[in-house]
């Protein structure tokens, strides 16, 4: 065993890399840590050639750290509700559903037009070709 400023130089024989690794990661004190956690602790009291480069690979193989990864975020601020319309067809939506087959009538598109208030929808067959003032 090498000692060098107080750490352990590690010499990866019989797989003790590894076994560090495993008893360091499923060690009941620690509680399956991350990947900066771990290495922290590990590179407090030994080094190896690649060693965080073998921590990052050992954490990702975890299946039970894999199953409970926590998302870091902010949390999102207070829902900002729309206003509600106070008639019918005050406020609408308009979508257009287009490159259907031809109908006899030519058309291949048909135009949606939803009251946001009621939800209810109006479906106008149009065609492709049509220009905005003829709809």
């Amino acid at each position: 065993m090498v000692r060098f400023m107080q750490k352990t130089v590690v010499l990866d024989q019989d797989g003790l890399c590894e076994l560090i690794l495993k008893e360091s990661h499923h060690a009941t004190y620690m509680a399956h840590p991350g990947v900066q956690k771990m290495y922290a602790n590990l590179k407090k009291k030994f080094f190896w050639a690649c060693m965080k480069k073998d921590v990052a690979k050992f954490v990702a193989k975890c299946l039970e750290c894999q199953l409970v990864k926590v998302e870091h975020g902010h949390p999102a601020g207070l829902l900002q509700p729309h206003n509600i319309p106070l008639s019918k067809w005050e406020e609408i939506s308009m979508g257009l559903i287009v490159e259907l087959p031809k109908t006899t009538k030519r058309h291949n598109s048909i135009l949606v037009v939803v009251d946001k208030l009621t939800k209810s929808a109006h479906f106008i067959p149009v065609r492709d070709t049509y220009k905005a003032f003829e709809i």
